[in-house]
């Protein structure tokens, strides 16, 4: 058992990284937005944008992996996570961020 945990430590220390890198993203995001000058109304619709799209992956993963295999998608899903974080930086409109947003959850609940 030892030796097969081992054997998969870059899977874990892998795993463990992108969800620290992803509760800090959540954390900047709400920072920013107040920085900005964004209401909280309208960081709330960014935030539960991520929720939707984590919710809509669940329907939409199984299927692509199913077509085009595991490690397409993930590497499909690594892609579009690290762009929408990337996207924050460039535009500053809560609907550009909502939309990020929900591509991140989209990505991330691939990833997870």
């Amino acid at each position: 058992m030892i030796r097969h945990l081992f054997g998969a430590w870059a899977l874990f220390l892998a795993s463990a990284m992108v969800m620290v890198g992803h509760g800090l993203n959540t954390s900047h995001i709400g920072v920013r937005g107040s920085l900005e000058g964004l209401s909280s109304e309208s960081l709330g619709y960014v935030i539960a944008a991520f929720a939707l799209g984590f919710l809509v992956s669940t329907r939409i993963t199984p299927a692509l992996l199913l077509r085009v295999g595991h490690v397409r998608v993930y590497a499909a899903y690594v892609a579009g996570a690290s762009v929408s974080v990337l996207l924050f930086g460039v535009i500053i409109d809560p609907i550009a961020w909502a939309a990020f947003r929900f591509i991140g959850g989209l990505c991330m609940s691939g990833i997870f």
